[in-house]
């Protein structure tokens, strides 16, 4: 009978609910593993968004190298302000819509955290590839010209226009590609806030016009209009090209 008794006794003590304390303790246990995981789970998924929009600079830096290649060596039009040859004349192909037959997915032009109205996310460098950085009738200049091309920048994250014929919605401007997206020396087409620059945790993507890509690291805000901290914090050339032409801005 002692033995039932103690093993009714032993049987209750076992169902008993967990006390207020313990209870207390597995919440507070679970808002810790939540501060933790939650931080980190930010942080990788913005690592995979910049490393979506590396490949996408990746394969827009190869897409332009094939276009180079069948065209005699030149790089396809970074900006041409003349009307008479303005898309809307049909006779002028900007890079983005130059090279889209290499490219052959509108994606590959937008980076995932770019929530604007426009057909791409990435500006060519102008200064870089006009055989006259300036002049508005420049023709492009040979690849083969360029004499340090794992310095100079071709392409990076920016933002030039919202609307009009950057409107990825308007076939007349082949949904926004057949535009001008280039940096042409304008430090705010790479950071600002107001266009939402950089993208990536104040970092910023850009290729190399040898093909290689890099990061930049954490780029300081723009007070009062000055962005010279800003052009110290990039890791790519302060000249644009091998030729000596300076920012714009």
């Amino acid at each position: 009978m002692e033995f039932l008794l103690s093993i009714s006794s032993h049987s209750k003590s076992s169902r008993r609910g967990i006390t207020w304390l313990e209870l207390l303790l597995l919440i507070a246990t679970f808002a810790i593993v939540v501060a933790v995981i939650v931080p980190v789970s930010g942080k990788l998924k913005e690592r995979g968004r910049e490393a979506v929009c590396i490949s996408n600079m990746q394969h827009l830096g190869a897409a332009i190298n094939q276009y180079v290649a069948d065209s005699d060596g030149f790089y396809p039009c970074g900006w041409q302000s003349d009307l008479n040859t303005h898309i809307n004349a049909g006779q002028m192909q900007y890079w983005p819509y130059a090279i889209y037959p290499y490219v052959k997915d509108r994606h590959l032009y937008k980076c995932p955290n770019d929530t604007r109205n426009n057909a791409s996310s990435y500006l060519i460098n102008s200064w870089g590839i006009d055989l006259k950085p300036g002049d508005v009738k420049s023709p492009t200049r040979k690849a083969s010209s360029v004499s340090m091309p794992s310095r100079f920048v071709l392409l990076t994250e920016g933002m030039l226009l919202e609307g009009g014929d950057a409107d990825p919605k308007m076939a007349i401007s082949g949904h926004g590609l057949n535009t001008d997206y280039t940096v042409a020396g304008y430090i705010d087409r790479l950071a600002s806030s107001e266009r939402q620059l950089p993208r990536h945790d104040r970092h910023l993507v850009f290729l190399y016009m040898d093909g290689h890509s890099g990061i930049s690291p954490e780029l300081p805000e723009v007070k009062d209009g000055d962005y010279e901290p800003v052009k110290e914090a990039l890791p790519f050339a302060r000249y644009f090209d091998d030729r000596g032409e300076d920012w714009a801005q």
